[in-house]
């Protein structure tokens, strides 16, 4: 299975699949907003130049391994579902 971890190693969450289900190149302003979020929240630095942001989609069913307690949902708009 694949696994995806935090740069500290608080939280570690493994995917029920070893690849995405999908995997897209994005320049959209939400992308890039999200991105600019997670800046502000300790996340790593993206430099913004003008090349697309990768984005994988992943299937739902994920096992958490380590740090449920530090997950949270974010909203970026009142439009998001």
């Amino acid at each position: 299975m694949a696994s995806i971890s935090c740069r500290c190693g608080d939280v570690v969450i493994r995917f029920t699949s070893d690849t995405p289900r999908v995997t897209t190149e994005c320049c959209c302003n939400h992308c890039f907003a999200r991105v600019r979020y997670l800046e502000e929240l300790e996340g790593p630095k993206i430099p913004f130049n003008d090349t697309p942001l990768m984005n994988s989609k992943w299937d739902n069913k994920v096992h958490v391994e380590k740090g449920r307690e530090k997950l949270f949902a974010y909203k970026m708009t009142r439009e998001t579902v």
